[in-house]
């Protein structure tokens, strides 16, 4: 079992490592703002769009243009659907394609010197068109042909010259080999200068792997990599960011075949293995735009499947057969097979689970399509970034400026970070949802902060964009993230799983600070909506939320992970539950928590760890209908500190304090919990529920109620169990019941034997609400210090020897004194006070009649004598004092005469 007994000063003062980092600035070329500046211009819904991917050609004649959503059937002059490959422009629209021998441009023309080029025919990914590294205007083409002697694969390269008959272009060169017997299948993708190109292609009768690099300056000779032992690739592709490839392999002896991802050095050009997939087979598979979802046709399954590219996770999205699948320029994988001949589509491809949208179309061809054309799905890499940006629609085109938070995400996305990025968020409201995956080149120094520029919360609002389902934000496996004072509302209604913010995936090192974070609250509270929320399976570290203010929705936080620290929150008018977290180095540390809603079950909720902390919160709930909730409910944790917090709750239901299940090593120490309301339910009112004989302290509490019902209950002996030195009040007719009822404090105390040193006597707070205490209550001093708790809710030190039970220290007060010296009849007397702090009004009275609500009055008495002063002082507390003391006025002495003679 972990420590045990944390200093609370500690807990405060903790903030995640690297929270702060220096600006430093690494200006981008103009060939680099360029490509920022395409890659912006032609963003759609999604993230990572490539507008080479705008135009398909494909068989019997049809093709599909992209510049809108559902597609729009084109016209072609194909006649095949396997071995095809075509390029648009950075526009979007058609350059020219390819099929069985014919390169043809967008006018359906072959070109000139178009023919004859060395293709097999009938291979589903035999050819390729990649632009030349260093041009504009010049394309590679690599086809595959048949070897008759190794009957392996033979790989030709031909060059597309674009700027030819005004931008009709011609092949000015066909047909040059590069590489005989390899494997059938070709990709490629770009290298890590964001410039030259990688084109791979597999050995077939051995292991090896060839990464040719192709730049400026021609084509070099490959890199090899070593996997598997002799096996044959079948099909082949990289995810658009080009770190991970995916391959369908078999065995050259037939005695395995695979799904395997491979990740790749885009700089070396060497592989490695990720992980592989069950055993399967198929021809067609797609990634997501941002690379880390991977979408499968299973034939053995028969069903549509979605793996997480980092955790390797399983969903199973459709059942209909789908025999090829491919990323488009609009960030939306396409889907055919033999349904019908129809058009289907994942829709946010991003997104896991459901989420991501699997539907068919209303868009039908002549025929279904085995294969989509190969493409080349990663653009010219950009610049990473470093320093300080801003995020401001009226200032487009600069150099160091987003138009909005999604341009934003696909620029970290695409280039990474090489040192800490600041954006800075001008003042706004932004109609936008995203998801942000890992960062590459993020770390605990170099992290990523979005910002409101004015510092602000209320300037700047990202908000939900009307979709039904779906986060404002989605953390995707991501790590090293800051949000600061910005709001987050998700506008949905009455959808389940509307959240503001998803941890889809495992995150880590996270923080949110000084937010407005809002959720949609679902009519009834029947849906599970959340304003942070955790992803299926999802587990969590180092999560951050300082300072927030957290409003509706059904609960405010759900998590799981590991030290996860909420500090100084305000959390309100939740349904059901407020923070509700499982997992271990919890620190919820002096958050403010208060709904009134009429389903609310708990404050704070916690479960499954160790080493816990629940220090200086304030909860306060009110009940609206016929359901029990509780303060604090603790489950099957250990070294567990529960120190200096108010609990308020208010309700005709069974309402329980603090709840302890399956909980040892607890310290329940200083806490205040005072229950009021209209009394419906008689057996339950309980304060601490559930006891069980396990090595538990609980000791200088206040525990009240004005209700009926128990201060303790649950089924369990007190041998391990310490109580003692708690203050103690109920309207109940039983104290306690652990199995055998005690009915009065006296019998619990004299049956048991805990509570040596505690008593039975109403405390008095400010109000039912606010739990601070009332001056002059010194029953609550038990001379009972504990070391674990040196100071109380706002702060103040406690007594070393002598300190008040529950959470509150009540502040010692310099003692008032009137100062009113004797005076002669007819002279003013002065009226002070030894200290004027902490006094909210007073009222004099100056003992013959006459008062005064002046802070320091003077007064003049009309008669000689003795009159009793006194004083009554409403200290800002609530409190009040009472003082007196005699006032001696003195007759003035007969004036002396001088007679003259």
């Amino acid at each position: 079992m972990a420590r045990r007994g944390w200093p609370l000063g500690a807990i405060v003062g903790e903030r995640p490592s690297g929270y702060l980092a220096p600006n430093r600035f690494a200006l981008p070329t103009m060939r680099q703002l360029l490509t920022i500046f395409l890659l912006l211009a032609f963003a759609a819904p999604g993230l990572g769009q490539n507008p080479r991917l705008g135009h398909w050609c494909l068989g019997q004649g049809q093709g599909l243009d992209f510049a809108t959503f559902p597609p729009t059937l084109s016209t072609s002059a194909m006649s095949t659907s396997e071995g095809t490959t075509q390029i648009s422009g950075l526009d979007g629209e058609l350059l020219c394609y390819y099929f069985t021998g014919k390169v043809l441009d967008r006018q359906n023309q072959v070109m000139p010197n178009g023919s004859d080029i060395r293709d097999i025919g009938w291979m589903c990914q035999g050819s390729i068109i990649v632009p030349k590294p260093g041009s504009s205007t010049l394309y590679y083409l690599f086809t595959m042909d048949l070897n008759p002697v190794t009957e392996w694969m033979d790989v030709y390269r031909s060059t597309i010259d674009m700027s030819a008959r005004g931008g009709l272009g011609d092949v000015v060169a066909k047909n040059v080999l590069l590489r005989q017997s390899v494997a059938p299948g070709i990709a490629a993708t770009h290298h890590a200068n964001g410039q030259d190109i990688w084109l791979v292609l597999q050995g077939g009768t051995n292991d090896q792997y060839y990464a040719y690099r192709l730049t400026d300056s021609g084509i070099e000779p490959p890199v090899v990599s070593h996997l598997f032992g002799p096996h044959t690739q079948i099909y082949a592709k990289f995810a658009p960011d080009g770190k991970t490839y995916a391959a369908m392999l078999e065995a050259n002896d037939y005695s395995w075949w695979k799904m395997a991802l491979l990740d790749f050095d885009k700089a070396s050009g060497l592989f490695s293995p990720r992980f592989e997939l069950p055993d399967d087979i198929n021809y067609g598979f797609a990634f997501s735009p941002d690379g880390t979802k991977f979408y499968y046709y299973s034939a053995v399954e028969s069903e549509l499947q979605q793996y997480d590219v980092w955790t390797q996770e399983k969903t199973v999205l459709a059942a209909p057969s789908f025999t090829t699948l491919q990323l488009a320029s609009d960030g939306r994988i396409y889907l055919s097979g033999q349904i019908a001949n129809r058009l289907w589509v994942i829709e946010r491809p991003n997104l896991a689970g459901a989420a991501c949208g699997v539907r068919q179309l209303d868009l039908r061809f002549n025929v279904f399509f085995y294969h989509f054309p190969t493409l080349l799905e990663s653009l010219p890499g950009c610049p990473p970034l470093a320093g300080t940006y801003t995020i401001d629609p009226a200032r487009a085109g600069e150099s160091r400026n987003f138009a909005s938070f999604t341009a934003a995400v696909e620029a970290l996305i695409c280039g990474g970070i090489t040192d800490a990025v600041n954006f800075d968020v001008a003042a706004g409201s932004y109609a936008e949802q995203i998801s942000i995956p890992r960062i590459r080149g993020s770390s605990p120094s170099d992290t990523i902060t979005f910002r409101s520029a004015t510092g602000s919360h209320t300037d700047v609002v990202l908000v939900s964009s009307g979709l039904p389902q779906g986060s404002v934000v989605e953390l995707d496996s991501t790590a090293h993230l800051r949000f600061e004072n910005l709001t987050l509302r998700n506008s949905s209604t009455d959808q389940a799983g509307a959240h503001t913010i998803t941890f889809a995936k495992n995150c880590r090192d996270i923080v949110f600070r000084g937010n407005r974070l809002v959720g949609q609250a679902a009519p009834g509270g029947q849906h599970d909506i959340t304003v942070v929320d955790n992803g299926p399976g999802a587990r969590h570290s180092k999560l951050a939320f300082v300072g927030n203010l957290v409003e509706g929705a059904t609960n405010a936080f759900t998590l799981v992970g590991d030290s996860l620290a909420f500090v100084g929150n305000t959390v309100r008018n939740f349904q059901r539950g407020g923070i509700v977290l499982s997992g271990n180095h919890l620190r919820l540390v002096s958050n403010s928590i208060a709904t009134a809603n009429r389903f609310s079950s708990s404050g704070i909720s916690l479960t499954d760890g160790q080493e816990v902390v629940v220090a200086k919160n304030t909860i306060s709930i009110a009940d609206k209908h016929e359901w029990d909730f509780s303060g604090l409910m603790v489950s099957d944790m250990g070294d567990v500190l529960v120190a200096n917090n108010f609990i308020a709750l208010n309700g005709s239901t069974a309402l329980y304090g603090i709840q302890l299940w399956g909980v040892e090593n607890a310290s329940v120490l200083h806490n205040t919990v005072h229950i009021t309301g209209n009394q419906t339910i008689t057996s339950n009112s309980c304060m601490v529920l559930y006891l069980e004989d396990k090595p538990n302290l609980i000791a200088n509490n206040i525990f009240s109620s004005t209700r009926q019902g128990k201060i303790y209950e649950g089924f369990a002996e007190l041998g391990l169990l310490r109580i003692d030195h708690n203050a103690y009040h109920t309207n109940g007719n039983v104290f306690a019941d652990l199995g055998t009822p005690c009915a009065t404090f006296a019998a619990w105390r004299g049956g048991t034997g805990p509570d040596a040193h505690s008593v039975f006597q109403s405390a008095s707070f400010l109000s039912d609400a606010d739990l601070h205490l009332l001056q002059g209550q010194l029953f609550l001093r038990l001379e009972n210090p504990l070391p674990q708790v040196p100071e109380d809710i706002d702060g103040e030190t406690r007594s070393p020897s002598n300190p008040y039970c529950g959470a509150d220290e009540i502040a010692a007060l310099e003692p008032l004194a009137i100062a009113a010296e004797p005076v002669c009849l007819g002279d003013l007397t002065l009226f002070a006070l030894s200290s004027a702090s902490g006094i909210a009004s007073v009222l004099w009275s100056f003992g013959d009649g006459q008062t005064s609500v002046e802070l320091e009055p003077a007064h003049r008495y009309a008669l000689p004598g003795r009159y009793a002063a006194s004083l009554q002082v409403l200290l800002s507390d609530g409190s009040r004092q009472t003082l007196s003391r005699e006032v001696v006025v003195l007759a003035r002495p007969a004036s002396l005469m001088i007679e003259h003679e």
